[in-house]
């Protein structure tokens, strides 16, 4: 009230709010942005305490803000995030509040391995900063003098400030994540679901259906996608409407098969609806597990994809680490449906755990 009382009685304020709408209209100078935005900008946030932006706007909306201008930053997501990425921001702020966790997606990389080897060997890197999967996460629980070790069969994971209380996912999602990833240190506070939701699944459930996969790097198998489109179809007859429910896969070459399937398929039984509703609702609920992390919706159906025979190096791919299996079942608040080829992934390490759990269908 006191902040609000200041705000609609200051002169200054509404003047600095007027030059900032100026500014950002083009009406300064380039030596008038650098003397006056971090102050046009904080005040700005006497008026709206949080602004969000992304990495990749910083060098533009922050451009005129010079070291340790602005207050507190909090990155959220931090385990997805690669550190040279955050510098810039970091550098704008006084503190930092970092929050992520390292065990779910962590930071896409698309310069090739050998070639950061060759530069971090050129520029003396230290070993500590060399690994291309290292997040602003990890590093700012290295320097965390509060935490605990998260224990792998090849060394242990130092976690700053371990948050142990999960309230998104009931059983078994909480139990995979909960064995694969976390040492089973989390307890477990979700609620059920209230009387008037509406579920899909019974159960969360392993179904058991093999075919052929595409190839050529594509992993998508089409009797998989079948299942998978019946099943939304079935929520959407259930729901009378848009149901809250994601189909997700480890795999590009999957999400991008499934999604396509489900344009023609929703758009053919739902005549009446928008056809921009329905694309719109695909785009939000389909796709890769890495664009998911963050998300949740009521029941998830991840679609595993590849086979025996030419698909057993993707499937070692994504259960090389508990990573990808983390986060995709914990999207999942109370049903997951995992479809795939048990022969194949009872075999890969993590999705085994999960296998064992959910039982077959």
């Amino acid at each position: 009230m006191l902040q609000k009382a200041f705000i609609l009685n200051s002169k200054a304020v509404k003047q600095n709010v007027n030059c900032l709408v100026n500014m950002w209209n083009g009406s300064f100078s380039e030596k008038d942005k650098a003397s006056s935005y971090a102050h046009l900008l904080n005040t700005l946030f006497l008026v709206i305490p949080v602004m969000s932006t992304t990495f990749a706007s910083v060098a533009t909306f922050l451009k005129y803000i010079d070291k340790n201008e602005l207050g507190t930053l909090i990155i959220d997501e931090a385990g997805q995030a690669t550190p040279y990425s955050a510098l810039g921001v970091l550098w704008r702020t006084r503190k930092a509040i970092i929050v992520g966790d390292p065990l779910q997606v962590e930071p896409v990389v698309t310069v090739p391995k050998e070639l950061s080897k060759r530069f971090a060997e050129e520029f003396e890197i230290e070993d500590s900063y060399r690994s291309q999967e290292l997040s602003v996460q990890v590093l700012a629980d290295s320097i965390n003098p509060y935490g605990g070790y998260r224990e792998y069969s090849n060394g242990k994971l130092w976690l700053g400030c371990p948050l142990v209380i999960h309230r998104r996912c009931l059983d078994p999602m909480f139990s995979i994540s909960n064995e694969l990833a976390y040492n089973n240190r989390m307890f477990k506070q979700s609620a059920e679901p209230k009387p008037d939701v509406l579920l899909l699944m019974k159960k969360s459930v392993w179904i058991d259906i093999k075919g052929k996969e595409n190839g050529d790097k594509d992993h998508f198998v089409s009797e998989q996608g079948n299942k998978a489109i019946e099943m939304v179809l079935n929520a959407f007859a259930l729901q009378n409407g848009f149901p809250s429910l994601y189909i997700i896969s480890p795999f590009k070459s999957v999400a991008q098969n499934i999604k396509s399937l489900l344009k023609k398929s929703i758009h053919n039984n739902y005549k009446e609806y928008d056809k921009d509703d329905i694309d719109n609702w695909i785009e939000k609920s389909c796709g890769t597990v890495h664009t998911f992390q963050g998300k949740e919706a009521n029941e998830v159906i991840l679609i595993l994809g590849c086979d025996e025979k030419s698909g057993i190096g993707a499937a070692q791919w994504a259960g090389k680490k508990p990573n990808i299996l983390n986060v995709a079942v914990t999207r999942a608040k109370y049903r997951i449906a995992i479809i795939g080829d048990s022969n194949l992934w009872r075999k890969v390490p993590n999705f085994d755990f999960a296998y064992k759990i959910l039982g077959e269908e």
